[in-house]
């Protein structure tokens, strides 16, 4: 709304000025002054549907927009929102799902778009009655909603149904328009060949695992080699070699249980009747043990609320003093932590990142060693110090106390501990990357602005002593035991691809599985590698995804989904001669580190009695996918300016080289 504010301020001034003078003049002498100032509402910005716009059109979209805002909300600029729910019946789920996975719009619609979307509608006959309109406001805007946006903002019925009228317009328009996908015979053959017919073959996975050689002793030569290489790149798992050292950090935090702090809380009998009279059936009584291990197989005891209050009395207490005791850790780790921030208050920003400069006061290595002192008269044991090594992430939350806890725990922005710990001035996490987290930012030294709790109600402040980036070693020698196995690794892989390759040749003269199992040395090392999965398709149909049928990739039986080896066993079968009637292929499978070798066995064509069953369901698909994907391209913005020809009239000239370019040019329009 801004950007189109900013664009077209000096024609809307135009059409605002007019507007004040109808409510100042009125009848015959408004007409006249409307006609002498009408040269800005007139002026032409833009061209669509080889037809001028106008600013007053813009205008007028524009006031629309506000009134639909204020109805509608935020689907007013997402009116595919709307559609996509309703194509797929109300399931909220499929529809953010697929919203999701929609790339075509980030931003709503501008106000230009929407003029082009409705006029594109009006041009294209579309007509939605009031019948459709007054059903619109008896689904989704009840009667007190509707007349409280109109107090609020001094609006009319008409101008109130005219603005939803607009709305349901565009949303027809694009319905109208999806009613235009075909889906064809040859389309459903072709979905129905990619996920029927099927594929029979043989397979010998070459694990370099079962091949490695743990005697092999590599030289100091080659250790250096393989560190220079990778000593500056992350670990990522086999075949992605990699020594840095990752981000690492030291923590000191305090703790403030809560079963202790439970201990000086108080509950009232009358509130503890309150909460079991809600929550009977939180408190149930211990379930009953088989005396021997030589009980008869029963199901187990289901457990049962107690019957009254005096029995549950002592565990309602109990909860009571827990919950209690956990809302005063919190308050309490709040004012702790607004105290431990004062001496940060008025120090500089001097550092990168805009971090503060540490207080010489909070360097000191007792600061909550002195904060635990002075509430120990207080809060006895309740306090307690905990205080990490240089850590990675991984090891951090492994600490048994302060590594299970979050920040913000009941919010959906919740923050793990081992990732909070590395919001910090010196490390890689970047505090622009999501707003909600900033107040975690902070320098090392200084206390997380956030208390952290855990799953006990036990709460949490902390902070980072010592920060460490993601650096290479110093030398080899301190990543000596992971080179020497990667390089055992490498050494194994190579001979993987080479029995794979010898297996091949074999494999084409006598056939995969004799070939392999006549040589007994491999087979014994190699184990369980040889597979004759059941046959399998391209692709397959899955009717449970949220209860809308899916095409994925076909899982291969012992090996699991794998596009790429897929489609490979499919190419064999196009290979196949009167010589040869049984290629046989060498695959390298990257994601699982194995090379993978394929005999072509036969192919299982779809038969007309399963063309017949599934034809439905293809069909279905091919037309619920093809319409949603054509209303989300439909509202593409680069499609939308297509189809109706628009034509900024205030949008930059491109620089063609003339002398004349280096003048300055009129600002270029924004969407």
């Amino acid at each position: 709304m801004m950007k189109f504010f900013r664009k077209y301020t000096k024609h809307l001034l135009a059409v605002f000025m007019v507007l004040l003078l109808v409510v100042w003049l009125g009848g015959e002498a408004l007409r006249t002054v409307f006609e002498r100032n009408r040269g800005g509402a007139d002026e032409v910005v833009a061209r669509a549907f080889d037809e001028e716009v106008r600013t007053r059109d813009l205008a007028q979209i524009s006031a629309q927009s506000e009134i639909g805002k204020a109805l509608i909300g935020d689907w007013w600029n997402a009116p595919w929102v709307g559609l996509v729910y309703q194509m797929v019946g109300g399931n909220e789920q499929l529809a953010r799902l697929l919203l999701m996975q929609f790339q075509g719009r980030e931003e709503g619609l501008s106000l230009e778009e929407w003029y082009l979307l409705d006029t594109e509608a009006r041009r294209n006959g579309v007509h939605v009655p009031a019948e459709a309109v007054d059903d619109y406001k008896a689904k989704n805007l009840p009667a007190e909603y509707l007349n409280t946006v109109r107090e609020r903002h001094k609006l009319s019925i008409a101008q109130l149904d005219q603005a939803i009228q607009a709305y349901l317009r565009v949303e027809q328009a694009a319905m109208l328009a999806a009613d235009s996908v075909v889906v064809s015979e040859a389309d459903i053959q072709d979905f129905i060949r990619q996920s029927g017919e099927k594929i029979k073959v043989a397979m010998v996975l070459v694990d370099p695992a079962k091949l490695s050689d743990d005697t092999h002793t590599p030289t100091d030569e080659e250790l250096q080699a393989q560190f220079e290489q990778y000593k500056d790149k992350p670990a990522r798992g086999p075949g992605n070699y990699g020594y840095q050292l990752p981000e690492a950090t030291q923590v000191e935090y305090i703790e403030i249980n809560a079963d202790d702090l439970a201990q000086s809380q108080t509950v009232s009998e009358d509130d503890a009747y309150t909460y079991w009279t809600a929550h009977k059936n939180e408190f149930t009584r211990p379930v009953t043990q088989p005396a021997t291990s030589t009980a008869p197989a029963t199901r187990p005891e289901t457990p049962k609320a107690y019957d009254t209050f005096w029995e549950a009395k002592a565990k309602v207490k109990e909860k009571l003093a827990h919950d209690k005791a956990t809302r005063a850790a919190t308050r309490l780790a709040e004012e702790l932590i607004r105290q431990l921030a004062k001496p940060w208050a008025n120090q500089p920003t001097t550092q990168p990142g805009h971090f503060r400069q540490p207080p010489a006061s909070e360097m000191a290595a007792d600061v909550y060693d002195k904060v635990i002192a002075g509430l120990a008269g207080k809060y006895g044991t309740a306090l307690r110090l905990g205080r990490t090594e240089l850590l990675d992430a991984g090891k951090l939350m492994a600490d048994p106390r302060i590594g299970r806890a979050t920040a913000f725990a009941d919010t959906p922005q919740r923050v793990m501990f081992s990732q909070a710990a590395f919001m910090v001035a010196g490390l890689s996490a970047d505090p622009a990357a999501d707003p909600r987290h900033a107040r975690l930012f902070r320098n090392v030294f200084e206390t997380c602005g956030e208390p952290l709790r855990d799953w006990d109600g036990n709460v949490y402040i902390f902070q980072n002593l010592a920060v460490r980036p993601a650096q290479a070693p110093a030398s080899f020698s301190e990543a000596r035991e992971t080179l020497v196995a990667d390089l055992r690794s490498i050494r194994a892989y190579g001979e993987a691809e080479r029995i794979a390759r010898d297996l091949a040749a074999k494999a084409a003269g006598s056939g995969l599985k004799p070939a392999f199992q006549g040589d007994a040395a491999l087979a014994a090392k190699l184990e369980n590698a040889l597979l004759e999965p059941e046959p399998f398709p391209r692709k397959q149909l899955s009717g449970s995804y949220y209860g809308m049928p899916t095409l994925r990739d076909a899982s291969i039986q012992s090996v699991g989904p794998d596009r790429q080896l897929c489609e490979l066993c499919f190419n064999l079968a196009e290979r196949t001669t009167a010589t040869q009637p049984s290629p046989v292929e060498v695959y390298e499978q990257k994601a699982r580190h194995r090379w993978v070798v394929v005999e072509f066995e036969k192919l299982l064509p779809v038969t007309r009695d399963e063309y017949t069953e599934q034809r439905d369901t293809a069909l279905r698909y091919l037309q619920s996918t093809r319409r949603l994907d054509f209303v989300l391209n439909w509202f593409n913005k680069s499609e939308i300016m297509a189809r109706t020809g628009w034509q900024d009239l205030h949008a930059a000239p491109a620089n063609n080289g003339d002398k004349k370019s280096d003048e300055k040019a009129p600002a270029a329009a924004e969407f």
